[in-house]
């Protein structure tokens, strides 16, 4: 692709970012504020339904507390009369009579169904009637420690005509509750009846109600707030594609005409890399255009004088010192700015020799092939030792080794490491004797 080509889209891709940009903005922003829309009106409708249960919840409250009140009022009053006139010897006999019991465990109901029971019991504490017959017989003051709440109030109600309180259980849900008990002496009597209801189902009901007209406000809310921000999503959508379009358009048109403004000095430029790729390098570009293409012929152009420079450098060191010196001296030469400096250098070096004890010997009983596995097992090992302290490996015949210390580089501590690394080597034997020992080698 040409670079006018390149420039051309460049500019068409540049506008298409731009406008994809802006509709992804007012879609955005239009996207915010249909959330911050929405957000608003569920708080605003759960502000309601907040209030709606706070006022719900006493209104209601204060109502059923009213209605059991009442209840438990007319209860004693029943029981006074009845239990005046009953003629028993013990409890038991008592419990005997349905009708006190069904008086005196009757149920307590709403609206919406059943909210709790009447108990009875005596003054001593002890249960008389309780809907689960297991309670009856039983006395409230073993369970002051396990129930404290039930127990106040059981203590308060024995001397007292009439007294309430809350008492806190969770249901089978795990729902923190209360139940509401009220208590009054029955007249002429050592009896106490009990309500024991369930408070919140007098408002529960009523609030779940509320909780469903709730949510169906915040569906119909929420529909309306998304209609209308479905409406402005494809306002901007129609207004920012048109536009990306109409930008494109006089994109390409500037596009155009700058990039003629690049495509020729950069041919050039292509052209004469060419004819530096193929060993031309005295080629030469125009030095005109603008400031970064003039720039760049003229980087361009002093390439051209640097490499001629490098290669005669090169190939001179090249061809000269090879013949005489290591690759590590040749390399460092052509890396060095004094690299053509006549004369050499001179440097402190320890020199190591090594080579096998009596190893013409040892080879003329061994076949070639014994010999080559002799060989490389020793010379293997010696040079990863070599190697590891920095030593430069002149020359390998045979067996002997001839490395050098301090050179090209210099060491400071390069007699230290040659000793070292020559006792190394010697320790090493041990390994290289026991595996030729294994291989039945010498």
């Amino acid at each position: 692709m040409s670079i006018r080509t390149y420039l051309t889209l460049s500019y068409l891709g540049l506008i298409l970012l731009l406008t994809l940009g802006t509709l992804a903005g007012g879609i955005y922003i239009v996207k915010i504020l249909t959330s911050r829309n929405l957000n608003i009106a569920e708080d605003a409708i759960q502000g309601i339904t907040d209030a709606n249960y706070q006022v719900s919840e006493q209104i209601l409250t204060r109502m059923g507390k009213q209605i059991i009140d009442a209840k438990t009022e007319a209860v004693a009053t029943e029981l006074a009369y009845l239990l005046k006139k009953q003629k028993y010897r013990n409890y038991q006999e008592l419990r005997k009579d349905e009708k006190i019991r069904k008086i005196a465990t009757q149920k307590i109901h709403t609206p919406e169904g059943e909210a709790g029971y009447m108990i009875l019991f005596d003054k001593k504490a002890e249960n008389i009637f309780h809907p689960d017959k297991r309670v009856e017989g039983q006395n409230y003051v073993q369970w002051q420690t396990k129930y404290p709440e039930m127990w106040q109030i059981v203590k308060s109600a024995m001397s007292h005509k009439r007294t309430e309180g809350y008492l806190t259980f969770f249901d089978q849900q795990n729902r923190q509750r209360k139940r509401y008990t009220v208590t009054i002496q029955v007249a002429g009597t050592p009896f106490i009846v009990a309500a024991v209801v369930n408070i919140d189902e007098y408002f529960l009901p009523t609030q779940a109600r509320i909780k469903k007209a709730c949510q169906e406000m915040t569906v119909k809310a929420n529909q309306a707030i998304q209609e209308s921000a479905d409406t402005i999503r494809r306002n901007v959508e129609g207004s920012g594609v048109g536009g990306g379009i109409l930008f494109s358009l006089l994109g390409a048109l500037l596009g155009f005409g700058f990039a003629a403004t690049f495509a020729r000095p950069i041919a050039r430029l292509r052209d004469g890399v060419q004819q530096v790729g193929g060993g031309n390098f005295a080629v030469a570009v125009p030095v005109r255009g603008a400031r970064e293409i003039v720039q760049l012929a003229q980087a361009f152009n002093e390439l051209g004088h640097q490499l001629t420079d490098y290669i005669e450098k090169r190939d001179f060191i090249r061809d000269t010192f090879s013949r005489y010196v290591t690759n590590e001296v040749v390399q460092r030469l052509l890396e060095s700015k004094d690299a053509l400096k006549m004369g050499g250098e001179t440097l402190e070096v320890s020199i190591l020799m090594s080579d096998i004890r009596a190893f013409t010997a040892l080879s003329a009983g061994m076949a070639p092939e014994q010999v080559i596995v002799f060989l490389n097992r020793y010379l293997g090992k010696m040079i990863d030792i070599l190697l590891d302290h920095h030593a430069v490996i002149d020359e390998i015949i045979g067996d002997g080794i001839l490395a050098f210390f301090g050179a090209p580089e210099p060491l400071d501590d390069h007699p230290v490491r040659a000793v070292a690394c020559a006792l190394r080597m010697q320790a090493a034997m041990e390994e290289i004797n026991a595996l030729n020992a294994a291989d039945g080698l010498p």
